[in-house]
């Protein structure tokens, strides 16, 4: 591919009108780029690209590994983010655009109306009394309504924003939510609320946890980065109560019925001790709550992977063994198969 840098500048500069593309090739930190486009539209733009170059005597072999790539190469140096369905070129972008959604500046004026502040394109002011009602219900609760979604993000951005929230740990569906909700644990006030407390340590002292999990950050967390861990531990089963530090999720693997494959993870975080604890639930001998250890391993490490600054230590209390055990880097390789270590 001689004379090909990225196919992904290569889509950016085919996307920008002819001025810009005269621009690009003289001063390209000058060019605003091609902010977001549909997997569709990108696949297509660049298959035209190639032919293009093809025009140029510039071969691409084996096009689709080549864009691929370059898309690999962007997300891991965090150049880009994408979805299933939706490619965002320019990440600056994004965050200029999510800023109505979780910083907390939002007012009510005189009037009635609320502004919501500035999306990255334009201010967001909202007149209508439901959304009004959907704000104050995102204000109050954490609860991301779709129809406020539409709003800060119109003309079919929403659509592509939403689920792209959902892969980067920033929010989770609110089960049996009439509105089809999404819990902001960003938008919660860090108290635990009494009635949460209460669901909580009323499943806690009923029951007792086949093993436990801690991660002790010397120097606390960045902001944001507890409630990601959280949020994506939600996915692992039905959310039954969750405050901004802590939730209760209940969950199910296999097909058993006769609750074999239960389990349940309790997990909550001090920012007085700056401690993250998670006490998983279930039947010792089924690999269920190993493989829901695993999994809240895995999106611990993959948090503090984001931050290689941070000094921790985690402790894994084994339910043969009176020490407990050190956790490292590798750990979440290995616990799923452990349970069948443990002559469980």
């Amino acid at each position: 591919m001689a004379g090909l840098k990225d196919p992904v500048e290569e889509i950016v500069r085919k996307l920008a009108g002819p001025d810009e593309r005269e621009a690009a090739r003289t001063a390209p930190s000058k060019v605003e780029m091609y902010r977001g486009i549909t997997v569709e539209e990108l696949g297509a733009k660049w298959l035209e690209a190639v032919l293009e170059l093809e025009k140029r005597e510039i071969m691409v072999t084996n096009a689709e590994h080549a864009l691929e790539g370059a898309l690999s190469i962007r997300e891991f140096d965090g150049s880009l983010i994408r979805h299933e369905t939706f490619v965002f070129l320019d990440v600056v972008w994004l965050s200029r655009i999510l800023k109505p959604l979780l910083n907390h500046k939002d007012t009510e004026t005189y009037e009635g109306f609320v502004n919501l502040g500035d999306n990255g394109d334009s201010c967001i002011t909202l007149h209508d009394q439901v959304d009004i009602a959907s704000w104050r219900r995102l204000k109050s609760e954490g609860i991301l309504e779709p129809r406020l979604a539409h709003v800060i993000w119109p003309a079919g951005l929403s659509e592509y924003v939403l689920p792209t929230l959902v892969s980067l740990g920033l929010t989770f569906p609110l089960e049996n939510d009439d509105a089809g909700g999404l819990v902001v644990l960003l938008r919660l006030k860090p108290g635990r609320p009494a009635r949460v407390g209460k669901v909580i340590d009323t499943f806690c002292s009923q029951n007792i946890p086949v093993f436990s999990a801690s991660w002790k950050i010397f120097l606390g967390v960045p902001a944001g980065a507890m409630e990601k861990v959280l949020t994506r531990c939600c996915s692992i089963g039905d959310v039954q109560t969750f405050w901004r530090f802590g939730v209760l999720v209940h969950g199910s693997f296999g097909d058993a019925r006769d609750g074999s494959g239960d389990f349940a993870v309790v997990l909550e975080y001090s920012s007085t001790n700056n401690e993250l604890t998670a006490q998983i639930y279930g039947n010792k001998s089924q690999p269920a709550p190993w493989a829901a250890l695993s999994y809240v391993i895995s999106s611990v490490r993959f948090v503090l992977l984001e931050f290689p600054g941070l000094r921790w230590r985690g402790l894994l209390k084994c339910p043969q063994h009176g020490d407990p055990m050190l956790l490292d880097s590798e750990v979440s390789y290995w616990a799923i198969p452990f349970w069948k270590c443990m002559g469980a």
